[in-house]
């Protein structure tokens, strides 16, 4: 059960820690010199493993 519960704490906590990257990025990174190139790829790539995490949510909610 504890090792359970380590595993979604851990989900959690990766989570967070991409959004806190995403943040980072809003703040830090969106300027008129940074490269745009592949950018919107890997938007959808993250989109795509998003849905992913989203639907197994939902599955075991």
């Amino acid at each position: 059960m504890k090792k359970d519960r380590k595993k979604a704490d851990y989900l959690l906590k990766i989570l967070a820690r991409a959004n806190a990257n995403l943040q980072s990025i809003i703040a830090d990174a969106l300027k008129p010199e940074s490269s745009t190139d592949g950018v919107l790829a890997q938007i959808e790539e993250m989109r795509k493993k998003l849905d992913v995490i989203e639907k197994w949510v939902g599955d075991h909610a």
